[in-house]
């Protein structure tokens, strides 16, 4: 197969119905086979899923992990590190999909590099109302948010993530570095929190519909998952401290203004708010087997947001550690974003530089025979200008890292003039990386180099329209990939791991791992001896006499 340009990434959990028909689903969809894959992640089923749940699609399209019990959030960060798509899908296991679903996410990156998340549009499936009253409350609630999405009321932000239909850039999925495994729940909102701290704008995708169609019947279980969110939801307020509209307390205002006695009777008195949520959710399923709908609904979500606060409380840990911060609290208000703490890019900076070291020490070993010792580094960042422009580079990815205004730009026209190269400062270079010269080296902001790679003179990574699908992007190199001199390369692209492309190629499709590109070998003749004519001796003798 060659490398897709999406990867569907499904996380499951004793779901084996639901799953063979959202299979059938992806075997129906009119984006291209070839073009796609879709990834299962068994987060420890009892019963395991096994490979025969994708016979439906297309051969070679299907991969299963099977991961230790660690929840969604962490199944579906080993799925998404595994994907080789460009674009990542993110899709419930509980979802049916219309034949255009895919269509519908890819048409949102098509002619564009433009950092964007498509927030899909979840509809509640056919059989709503045999589901349970806490998930029809849910669906009413997931219907107003994507009606006032739809409208332009309410502009879809990082906040909104759902993973039940979503789609995002893998580039921009690593960079924001992907699911939190350590929230039990909210581990999507926490996510499209930090996607749009890194500038990602978020679009509602009104025509990539899924249809949700819940089998939880428990409801203790939900109950236990209301308190579950309200704990995530402070732990998040409290990691990304300044950040406008994600404290907890911005919930308070959608409490209806006769539950909040009640809501407020849950914050000081915990277990008393757990008895009232009780005798409301009893009121509330009484009055739906008497077709009082609409009013059992509103009751169900005030059993959510008691529950909700319940747990918040918890995570406080007590009313002066709700109350007060949740009023004080910069979050509940507009509040301009921090600059971005320089410790851990710093970091990721000094392990990259010796990484690049490490690499050059590498290849004079294997290429020269020459043995640099470690404690060269500040030396070789004189001597070698392939690994000084490593290291300018790192600095400029640190300055973009830290947010810091114009500095990235202004480094990057640095290297235009120091080195004779153009590097965006959004290029993702990985650890570990050799340049050979570095003059007239050509890398997108779409471009990305694995480890290992070496990259010489004259090397082009460009940005460009895949012939068949529309959809832009620049060539992404896994590891070990050698690059020789004034090699062009064009396009969303795949080289696999260990290739080698050889001096003046020129390759815009996907290379397989382990493959040697050479470009047609070149024409040698024998020269001929210039004709030498009667009237060319006569025009050479007087230069000869004289």
């Amino acid at each position: 197969m060659s490398h897709p340009i999406v990867s569907i990434v499904i996380a499951t959990h004793d779901r084996h119905e639901s799953l063979r028909q959202l299979m059938a689903d992806l075997a129906a969809q009119t984006f291209p086979g070839f073009a796609r894959e879709v990834i299962v992640v068994d987060d420890a089923s009892a019963v395991p899923v096994t490979v025969e749940v994708g016979a439906a699609l297309p051969q070679g399209t299907f991969r299963l992990l099977r991961v230790p019990h660690g929840g969604p959030g962490a199944a579906r960060h080993a799925g998404a590190r595994v994907a080789a798509g460009t674009v990542l899908i993110f899709v419930d296991d509980d979802m049916r999909l219309p034949p255009t679903f895919i269509e519908s996410h890819v048409a949102h990156y098509r002619h564009t590099l433009e950092h964007v998340v498509v927030l899909g549009n979840i509809q509640p499936s056919d059989a709503i109302d045999a589901m349970p009253l806490f998930e029809r409350y849910h669906a009413r609630q997931l219907a107003r948010m994507q009606q006032a999405m739809r409208a332009g009321t309410v502009p879809p932000r990082g906040v909104h993530l759902c993973t039940g239909n979503v789609s995002m850039r893998r580039r921009d999925y690593l960079e924001a570095g992907g699911f939190d495994p350590s929230l039990a729940r909210s581990e999507d909102r926490e996510l499209g929190v930090r996607l749009e701290q890194r500038g990602c704008r978020f679009v509602f995708g009104s025509d990539a519909v899924t249809y949700h169609g819940s089998d939880h019947r428990d409801v203790s279980v939900w109950r236990r998952r209301n308190e579950l969110y309200g704990r995530a939801d402070l732990i998040i307020a409290r990691k990304h401290a300044g950040t406008p509209g994600i404290h907890p307390w911005r919930f308070w205002s959608l409490i209806p203004a006769a539950g909040r006695p009640l809501a407020m009777l849950t914050l000081v008195a915990p277990r008393l708010g757990h008895a009232a949520a009780t005798a409301v959710l009893a009121l509330a399923m009484r009055l739906d087997r008497m077709g009082a709908t609409a009013a059992a609904v509103s009751l169900t979500g005030l059993v959510y947001c008691l529950d909700y606060f319940r747990g918040l409380r918890a995570e406080a840990g007590s009313f002066r550690g709700v109350f007060p911060r949740a009023l004080s609290s910069s979050q509940v208000t507009a509040a301009p974003p921090r600059t971005a703490s320089p410790a851990a890019p710093w970091r990721a900076l000094r392990a990259a530089v010796r990484a690049d070291h490490e690499s050059t020490r590498t290849n004079r070993r294997k290429y020269h025979a020459q043995n640099v010792p470690a404690a060269s580094l500040p030396a070789n960042l004189v001597t070698k200008v392939g690994f000084q422009l490593l290291a300018v580079y790192r600095l400029m990815r640190f300055l973009d890292e830290c947010r810091v205004p114009l500095a990235p730009m202004i480094v990057s026209r640095l290297i235009r003039h120091l080195y004779g190269a153009e590097i965006h400062w959004k290029t993702r270079i990985a650890p570990g990386v050799s340049v050979v010269h570095g003059v007239g080296l050509v890398l997108s902001h779409a471009a990305e180099v694995g480890p290992g790679c070496i990259l010489f003179q004259g090397v082009t990574l460009g940005e460009s329209l895949h012939p068949e699908t529309g959809m832009a992007g620049a060539p992404r190199l896994e590891a070990n990939v050698h690059v020789g001199p004034n090699a062009t390369l064009i396009g969303p692209i795949v080289i696999g791991a260990g290739s080698k492309i050889m001096a003046g190629a020129v390759v815009m499709e996907d290379v397989p791992p382990n493959s040697l590109v050479r470009t047609p070998a070149v024409t040698i003749t024998a020269r001929t001896a210039p004709v030498r004519t009667a009237s060319h001796a006569a025009a050479l003798t007087p230069s000869m006499a004289m």
